[in-house]
């Protein structure tokens, strides 16, 4: 899954999620896949010069993607 951050006012603006499951990340964009169905908090948080905002948003996985596995 493609999580994605933007914000506006003054630069730089760091972004910090926490995934829900251990996993944290940096950065306006975080590719990542949980291991197991559940539902998870996701938080992001922004900050800079003016302040801080942080926002949390409840994913649910129902189904893991397939793994490909090519044909021997």
């Amino acid at each position: 899954m493609t999580f994605t951050a933007r914000a506006g006012g003054t630069e730089p603006i760091p972004f910090t999620w926490a995934l829900g499951d251990g996993v944290t990340a940096t950065g306006a964009v975080v590719i990542h896949s949980h291991a197991a169905r559940g539902t998870y908090t996701v938080t992001l948080a922004a900050a800079n010069a003016c302040g801080r905002q942080v926002l949390r948003e409840t994913l649910t996985v129902l189904d893991l993607a397939p793994v490909r596995r090519d044909s021997m």
